[in-house]
């Protein structure tokens, strides 16, 4: 009897270990996972010209802005001749005056940068909707070619894609013109948008453990 009671207690005292140590190794990682480089991206200044959802605006001040995560960030030569950066599909709102803000819909938008500066003379940073074969958006132009991995500043010439549709939470965004002077800055988030789940199940672990602690006596 004894030798029984021993061997029990043995075990359970193995299993709680076990699930302590889990419990604890995942309460070591979630820090790391929490506390990813999220940066905030927006594109401000300029003006554009068109329709949301049927309403028509003219020579609008606006912005877009999103808020991603720098591990997400891809490369790769667009249709095979522009090299870029980008961040898709990443969450993008547009603040128009006026009208409000709206969310684009599209999986396929995002952060991106542009280095068409052997084209036209000058890079592209902005907003754009990764369509096959094109990749109308909305951007600033500069000389530098930026990797969307550090908080910056820029300032410069801003425009936009003419005649394209874009949908939003507010129906269809159509522009017409774009123009003016902005700004592309990126700062380091305030905020994460997604919590971390590891806490989680830390808790839901440590539960387990109680539970078959309490059963088993």
């Amino acid at each position: 009897m004894t030798n029984n009671l021993s061997i029990t207690y043995s075990r359970q005292w193995y299993y709680s270990s076990g699930l302590l140590a889990i419990v604890f190794a995942l309460g070591l990682m979630s820090p790391a996972i929490s506390e990813a480089n999220f940066l905030q991206y927006t594109l401000t200044g300029g003006t554009i010209s068109g329709s949301l959802g049927g309403t028509s605006f003219n020579n609008a001040d606006y912005s877009i802005t999103t808020t991603s995560n720098t591990s997400n960030i891809t490369s790769g030569t667009f249709s095979g001749v522009v090299p870029y950066y980008a961040i898709v599909p990443s969450t993008s709102t547009i603040t128009i005056t006026g009208l409000g803000s709206s969310t684009f819909t599209s999986a396929t938008f995002g952060v991106a940068s542009f280095n068409t500066q052997p084209f036209f003379g000058a890079n592209e940073l902005g907003f754009a909707d990764f369509l096959p074969g094109s990749a109308p958006g909305f951007s600033i132009v500069l000389a530098d070619f930026y990797n969307l991995a550090t908080p910056v500043s820029y300032t410069g010439g801003t425009g936009a894609s003419i005649d394209t549709t874009y949908g939003t939470s507010s129906g269809d965004l159509v522009i017409t013109s774009a123009g003016g002077t902005g700004s592309f800055d990126v700062v380091t988030a305030s905020s994460v948008p997604e919590p971390s789940s590891v806490p989680l199940l830390s808790i839901g672990l440590a539960g387990l453990m109680l539970t078959r602690r309490r059963k088993s006596m």
